[in-house]
C-alpha cells in the first residue's frame, strides 16, 4: 500500500533530487513494504530513481535494506516482463525503465557483494547491467557503453573467482568478460575513442586469458587485434601515465602473437 504522501515527493523531485528532510519518506516506505508488485510502473522506476540518489549521497541510511531494494527492481523488472502493462503504458516507454531498473539493480548487486564478498551478487551485477547495456544500444547509446563497461568488470571478477574451478566455468565467464568488454569498446568507437582504447585492452586480455585456457587460435588473433588497437591509440594520443601499461600491453602482445 502507498505510504500517505511518498508518491507526492516523488512526483515532485521525479525522484533525483529529494531533499533531505523527505529522505525519511523514502526509507519509511522502504522499510514498511513488503512487495512493490501491486504499485504501478512509474513509482516503482521513481522510488529506484530516489533509492539511487540515497544511496550515493548517505549510503548509510539504506543499512540492511538492499536486499529489499534489489527485490523491489526485481518485481517492477518482472511486471514490465509479465506483459501486463502492454496497452497501457508503450513498449518504448516500459523497455526504458527495463533498462533502467536493471542498472540500478547492478548498482545495489554491486554494493552487496561489497559489503558480503558473495559471488552471487558479482553474477547479479553482471546479469543486470549487460541486460540493461543490450536494451539501450539504440536508444542511449553512451549509457550501453558503460553498462557494457559495469558488465566486463563484473564478469572478470567472478572470472577469477573461478581459478581453480572446472573448464567450463571459468570459459564461461571467460567469454562473458570478452563478449561484455568488446561491446563497450565498440559502442566508444564513436562516443570516446579513448575508452574505446582502453576496453580494447580489457577484451584483449579475455582473449588472451581464453587463448590460454583453450589454445585455440582465433582467441590468439583477437587478443592481438585488441592489443594493437589500445597501442595505437595511445601511440598517437600519448599519455605520460599510460606509459608502464603500454609497456606491459605490449609485452603481451609480443608474446601471443607467436602463436597466431
Amino acid at each position: 500500500m502507498m505510504f500517505q504522501g511518498l508518491e507526492d515527493v516523488l512526483y515532485r523531485n521525479d525522484g533525483r533530487a529529494l531533499r533531505r528532510n523527505n529522505n525519511h519518506d523514502v526509507l519509511d516506505y522502504v522499510s514498511s513494504t513488503d512487495s512493490v508488485e501491486d504499485e504501478n510502473i512509474q513509482l516503482i522506476s521513481d522510488l529506484a530513481v530516489a533509492v539511487n540518489v540515497i544511496l550515493k549521497s548517505n549510503p548509510g541510511l539504506l543499512d540492511g535494506m538492499l536486499d529489499k531494494i534489489f527485490r523491489f527492481h526485481m518485481e517492477g523488472i518482472e511486471l514490465i516482463q509479465s506483459g501486463r502493462l502492454c496497452g497501457v503504458h508503450s513498449s518504448r516507454f516500459l523497455r526504458k525503465i527495463e533498462s533502467n531498473l536493471n542498472s540500478y539493480a547492478g548498482f545495489i548487486a554491486d554494493q552487496q557483494y561489497l559489503n558480503t564478498e558473495e559471488t552471487w551478487w558479482l553474477t547479479m551485477k553482471y546479469q543486470c547491467y549487460f541486460t540493461s547495456a543490450e536494451m539501450s544500444v539504440k536508444t542511449n547509446p553512451r549509457h550501453s557503453m558503460h553498462a557494457y563497461n559495469m558488465a566486463h568488470n563484473a564478469s572478470h571478477a567472478v572470472y577469477n573467482t573461478f581459478e581453480d574451478s572446472d573448464f567450463d566455468d571459468r570459459t564461461l565467464w571467460c567469454g562473458r568478460w570478452y563478449k561484455s568488454s568488446k561491446r563497450s569498446a565498440v559502442m566508444g568507437e564513436r562516443i570516446d575513442p579513448r575508452h574505446a582504447a582502453r576496453m580494447s585492452s580489457f577484451f584483449a586480455s579475455a582473449a588472451h586469458s581464453m587463448y590460454v585456457l583453450t589454445r585455440n587460435k582465433v582467441w590468439a588473433k583477437r587478443a592481438v587485434r585488441g592489443y594493437t588497437k589500445f597501442l595505437d591509440y595511445f601511440s598517437t594520443n600519448l599519455e605520460p601515465r599510460m606509459c608502464n601499461v603500454m609497456n606491459r600491453v605490449e609485452t603481451k602482445k609480443n608474446w601471443i602473437e607467436a602463436f597466431v
